[in-house]
């Protein structure tokens, strides 16, 4: 086998398991729901409102932030090592990730100490804000300002994926 037919090939796979994956993410639960609900319940056609909502407001949302969350971390990690030309550069290496998370806890912290309440803007403007100043110190660090969008994408997407998480 060539090399584009071995690459067509493990792409097409991946694929078809992240297809297979996604939709036993729908299908599997606490609750025991029969293949037909749940594409009724995709398609609008769903007559029993327990699984309709079980299906929309639950399985599928967590099955595409699980999608965006995967998506997002790899492209972090990708544009993190281009950035640095450093194959063990990632969000997890660099500790974009958890400082993200230390933003979001310390907010989290803060507001309930003074009995508010903490809301997903809330913490998603603690995430951006922790997200400026990481590529402030980055850009501060290293002169090389070509490759700035990069960084600001890896970076963002860190984030993005940390807030997802967060959320499900």
């Amino acid at each position: 086998m060539t090399s584009k037919k071995r690459l067509i090939f493990s792409y097409g796979i991946l694929a078809l398991l992240l297809a297979v994956l996604f939709a036993a993410n729908l299908f599997w639960g606490s609750v025991s729901l029969t293949p037909g609900a749940v594409l009724a319940a995709l398609t609008g056609r769903g007559q029993d409102a327990l699984s309709v909502g079980i299906i929309t407001q639950l399985r599928l949302p967590r099955a595409v932030i699980v999608v965006l969350l995967g998506a997002a971390l790899s492209a972090a990690g990708y544009l993190l090592q281009t950035f640095f030309a450093n194959p063990i550069a990632g969000p997890f290496v660099m500790g974009i990730s958890s400082g993200a998370k230390l933003a979001v806890a310390l907010t989290m912290v803060v507001f309930l100490n003074r009995g508010l309440l903490t809301g997903s803007l809330t913490l998603i403007l603690a995430a951006v804000l922790y997200l400026g100043q990481e590529v402030y110190a980055m850009v501060a660090l290293r002169d090389n300002v070509a490759n700035f969008m990069h960084l600001v994408g890896g970076v963002t997407g860190t984030v993005f994926g940390v807030v997802l998480e967060k959320r499900r």
